[in-house]
C-alpha cells in the first residue's frame, strides 16, 4: 500500500479515536441528564436512533425503533447495518420525493430535516414513517454523527387514505348525478339567526317580512361551496363562475319568499326542509324545480355542511297546467251542453 494512503488512514484513525474519546468524554459528564432523557423515550411512542457515520455503529436506539420496524429488541438486527440499509427500505417513489434534501444532508448543506415515506419493515410490509433528521458535522462539512427521531404513522395515514378514498367517491356521485346538486355553507346564517334570538326575536317569519335588509343580509352569509355539473346543464350555464356570478338572474321574486321560509326552518331546529321553488335559465327560461336541502350528519349544530338538491319539474307542471285546462275546458262543454238541452223547444 502506498505510504501516503497508509499515513492517511492511520490518522484517519487517531480522529475516530479522538472522536470516540471526546464522545465517551460528553457522555460521562450529561449522564443523568441522558438516562432521564432515555426513560422519557423509552415511555413514549417515539423511536430513536443516534448512528455514528465514520465506523457505522449505532451509539443507541430504543426498543420503540425496534418494535416499529418490526424486530425485537435483542435481534440485534442493526448489527453490521449500514446508513445505506435504511435509505434502501424507502419507498422508491417516496425516496425520489426525498432525494434532494438527503443529498444536501449528506453534503453538509443542511444541519436537519424532516420527511415522511414508506418504509419497508421486517416482514416486508409498508409503514409510513414520520422521520426528523439532526445532524453533527465536523470540519469541512464531514458528517460524523446522526441522530432520527421516526414517528409511526401508519394508522393515522391509512385512515386518511380512507378519507381521501371516500371523499374521491363522493365526488363522483356528486358530480354525476342526476340531481341538481349544491354544496353550503350555511355556519354564518346560523350564527347571524343565534344573534337574533339573543337580541329577542322569537318570530322569525315576522321579522323577516318587516326587515328585508335582514333577508339580503342571510342570503350574503350563505356560501356554495360547489355545484355539480346537472346544476350547470338546468341552468345553462357553461361553468360554475359563470351561474355563480349570475345568481341574480337565477333567483326569482319566489326564490327570496321560499328563502324566508328556508330560514324560519333552520332557526327552529330543523335539519330538512322540502318545497317546489322557480328558478330561472341563465337565458330568462322559467324553472320550476322540487327543491329538498339536508343538513349533513354531524353538522346539525353549525350549518357548515348543507346539501341542496334540485329535480327540475317544469314539463310536470306544464302537463299539470295543461291537464287542469283540459278538466276546465270538459266541464264548460258539460255545462253548455246541458244548457243547450234545457233551452231546447218541446
Amino acid at each position: 500500500m502506498d505510504e501516503n494512503k497508509i499515513e492517511a488512514l492511520y490518522k484517519q484513525i487517531d480522529l475516530l479515536k479522538k472522536d470516540n474519546r471526546t464522545l465517551k468524554e460528553e457522555l460521562k459528564k450529561c449522564r443523568p441528564a441522558d438516562e432521564r432523557l432515555r426513560s422519557i423515550i423509552e415511555s413514549s411512542e417515539i423511536a430513536v436512533i443516534d448512528y455514528l457515520i465514520p465506523i457505522s455503529y449505532h451509539l443507541y436506539h430504543c426498543h420503540e425503533f425496534a418494535k416499529i420496524l418490526g424486530y425485537e429488541d435483542d435481534e440485534n438486527f442493526l448489527l453490521n447495518k449500514e446508513i445505506d440499509w435504511f435509505v434502501k427500505r424507502i419507498h422508491k417513489e417516496d425516496y425520489q420525493k426525498i432525494k434532494p434534501t438527503i443529498e444536501n444532508l449528506q453534503a453538509g448543506n443542511i444541519d436537519s430535516a424532516h420527511f415522511e415515506v414508506r418504509f419497508l419493515n421486517k416482514e416486508n410490509a409498508w409503514i409510513y414513517l414520520k422521520v426528523y433528521c439532526i445532524i453533527k458535522k465536523r470540519e469541512k462539512k464531514e458528517i460524523i454523527r446522526v441522530l432520527a427521531v421516526l414517528q409511526d404513522i401508519t394508522e393515522q395515514q391509512m385512515i386518511d387514505n380512507k378519507l381521501m378514498s371516500s371523499e374521491r367517491r363522493y365526488h363522483g356521485i356528486f358530480e354525476n348525478s342526476p340531481l341538481s346538486l349544491w354544496e353550503e355553507d350555511w355556519s354564518q346564517v346560523k350564527e347571524y339567526l343565534d344573534k337574533l334570538r339573543e337580541n329577542g326575536v322569537e318570530d322569525y317569519r315576522a321579522y323577516f317580512h318587516e326587515h328585508r335588509q335582514a333577508v339580503s343580509k342571510c342570503v350574503s352569509l350563505v356560501k356554495i361551496l360547489d355545484v355539480n355539473k346537472r346544476t350547470l346543464q338546468m341552468h345553462k350555464a357553461k361553468n360554475k363562475e359563470e351561474l355563480l356570478t349570475n345568481l341574480s338572474t337565477v333567483f326569482t321574486d319566489f326564490t327570496e319568499a321560499n328563502f324566508i321560509d328556508e330560514l324560519v326552518s333552520f332557526a327552529n331546529g330543523a335539519t330538512t326542509y322540502q318545497a317546489e321553488n322557480i328558478h330561472r335559465t341563465l337565458d330568462g327560461e322559467i324553472l320550476n324545480i322540487q327543491l329538498s336541502m339536508n343538513v349533513v350528519p354531524g353538522y346539525e349544530n353549525n350549518l357548515k355542511k348543507v346539501i341542496v338538491s334540485m329535480m327540475d319539474i317544469t314539463e310536470k307542471k306544464k302537463i299539470e297546467k295543461w291537464k287542469i285546462e283540459i278538466e276546465e275546458s270538459d266541464e264548460k262543454i258539460k255545462i253548455n251542453l246541458k244548457k243547450g238541452r234545457e233551452t231546447k223547444p218541446i
